[in-house]
């Protein structure tokens, strides 16, 4: 998707700028409610992303709030629209959870990932069947599963894509000696991260067993850094949920510096696949 046309990003960037408008006119929520014979909680709706605002709503609170330059207002009412837009990750909204999806869209917006994880190998790098072969341990349905797989490699494209992020992914060593689908397909799989390492923008790191182990490492975690709106996003995978977003300016330097010290013990793919742990089974 081109720069600028994520509908997720363009509704979060509105909601930044709404919430600033709001701010320099010297507004609450509650008096804005008030001036247009509105709910509360349908303000706080609009600048949380809840819900989307139409043109119409947009209008009245630009009018409300003195932003009255007609390419102000135009650029503004232009990213409304764009964040009303079906993107391609829309056509999964029925099968997997919200936060899951909008983790993907904020994938294929951003300009820097930094990824850590300590189970598998990360979703956007997987082939078909590995992939095929760890949903298979999470659920039974068939077309479930490929829809899935689909996703996966939806997300990848993009990755590798000319236009794709820098994206730097640190890999707890245990993950390249798991066996997921059996030594064929793990074989592939370790090729095919060889092959993706490979990439200008690619970088596939490895923090050894010798690294020992420190708080944090028991959760895998990804940091999305964007262009343009917020600097930094973190999802974190956690126990009994999906992915938990942290956007909170602490909680994000705190994975930034974690991501940064695992990453500093990490060493290149290709010590690890060159000798002993991958050579042998890639050939």
């Amino acid at each position: 998707m081109a720069p600028g046309q994520n509908p997720l990003g363009q509704q979060r960037r509105l909601r930044g700028e709404l919430r600033q408008a709001r701010a320099q006119a010297g507004l609450t929520q509650r008096s804005v409610a008030d001036e247009l014979d509105w709910s509360t909680s349908k303000v706080i709706r609009i600048e949380t992303g809840a819900v989307g605002v139409s043109t119409t709503d947009l209008r009245a609170l630009l009018q409300l709030y003195g932003v009255t330059d007609p390419a102000r207002v135009a650029e503004l009412v232009e990213m409304a629209k764009v964040a009303r837009r079906k993107a391609w990750w829309d056509d999964y909204r029925d099968s997997f959870n919200a936060k899951l999806v909008n983790f993907v869209a904020s994938e294929a917006e951003a300009s820097g990932i930094r990824h850590f994880q300590s189970l598998i190998v990360p979703g956007a790098l997987q082939t078909a069947d590995y992939a095929r072969a760890v949903l298979k341990d999470f659920g039974s349905d068939p077309d479930l599963i490929e829809r899935a797989v689909k996703m996966r490699l939806t997300r990848q494209e993009g990755i590798v894509a000319e236009n794709g992020p820098s994206a730097t992914f640190v890999l707890d060593e245990p993950v390249l000696l798991r066996q997921v689908g059996g030594p064929e397909v793990m074989r592939a799989q370790l090729e095919h991260l060889r092959e993706l390492d490979r990439l200008e923008r690619i970088s596939i790191r490895v923090r050894p067993f010798g690294a020992g182990v420190r708080d944090g490492m028991q959760v895998s975690f990804t940091i999305f850094e964007f262009d343009d709106g917020p600097e930094h996003l973190v999802y974190v995978n956690q126990p009994g949920e999906a992915v938990a977003v942290k956007n909170d300016a602490d909680e994000v330097c705190h994975y930034i510096d974690l991501f940064t010290e695992l990453d500093e013990r990490a060493s290149a793919l290709s010590e690890f696949t060159g000798r002993g742990l991958g050579g042998p089974m890639i050939g």
